[in-house]
């Protein structure tokens, strides 16, 4: 799959991006979602296997959410699209939003990363 400026990329590590550059097949990302800035990953091209296995894509980043993220600090239960055509996001304390609220996604991967296991 091409990827073209505007895409948002969700990576096999969980981090998602929003494609910014494309220049013969380099891309640049702007991780404008981190909490902790902005994070530019450079010179990544599609044969880069770190950063472009089992990715997913798409111009509307609803749908790269999954159950198990959390969105805004709450975690997700299920998404889904509406007759009318936008998103929603369910979250497990019954709350909903649609998708033009979402404003921070730490995905379940991001998650797990960053928990401490006591015991362990």
């Amino acid at each position: 799959m091409e990827l073209k400026e505007g895409m948002y990329v969700r990576f096999n590590n969980g981090i998602i991006a929003k494609c910014v550059k494309n220049v013969n097949n380099y891309y640049s990302f702007d991780n404008e979602l981190d909490s902790y800035g902005t994070m530019i990953i450079e010179n990544g091209n599609v044969n880069d296997e770190y950063f472009f296995k089992n990715f997913k894509s798409s111009y509307n980043i609803i749908d790269l959410i999954e159950v198990g993220d959390y969105v805004n600090g709450f975690l997700v239960k299920e998404v889904r699209r509406e007759i009318i055509g936008l998103g929603v996001i369910i979250f497990d304390n019954g709350i909903s939003i649609w998708e033009q609220n979402i404003r921070s996604i730490v995905t379940k991967e991001q998650f797990e990363s960053m928990s401490y296991k006591v015991g362990e």
